[in-house]
């Protein structure tokens, strides 16, 4: 394993600006082809530049693993279809709630995931469901 330095717009927040998972990356479409080109071969995964809800603020706001994708309720439909372009068998859930940075209440892997208390029990199931763990 290796560890290679990126920065997406002078910041060092990387995480807030993408989503990684075992099968898909997400970036802004803002991001070089470059340093898109260089997460795929690093990371050995197809990488999709779009927006969530028309914001570069990927991994604040979307959650996922290699089996889905928790998206908030002002995610556009062609952004969905673009995610689905390169991951096509990933549950997508969008949530019709009032949070919306679901990267920050969602800590997941292909295991389980840890969820803000504050979550409504309804939408949990709905989180699991979309992320293939257990409630």
């Amino acid at each position: 394993m290796s560890i290679f330095l990126l920065d997406f717009f002078g910041s060092a927040c990387i995480g807030v600006y993408s989503l990684i998972t075992e099968k898909m990356g997400i970036v802004p479409p803002v991001v070089s082809e470059n340093k898109t080109e260089k997460l795929q071969d690093w990371l050995k995964v197809r990488v999709i530049q779009t927006l969530i809800g028309e914001s570069v603020l990927i991994g604040a706001l979307a959650s996922a693993n290699s089996h889905g994708i928790v998206l908030p309720h002002f995610v556009r439909e062609e952004e969905i279809q673009a995610i689905k372009s390169i991951c096509s068998e990933i549950n997508v859930a969008v949530m019709n709630t009032k949070t919306t940075a679901y990267g920050n209440v969602i800590l997941t892997n292909d295991f389980g995931a840890l969820v803000d208390p504050r979550i409504r029990k309804a939408d949990l199931k709905k989180i699991a469901d979309a992320l293939g763990v257990e409630t």
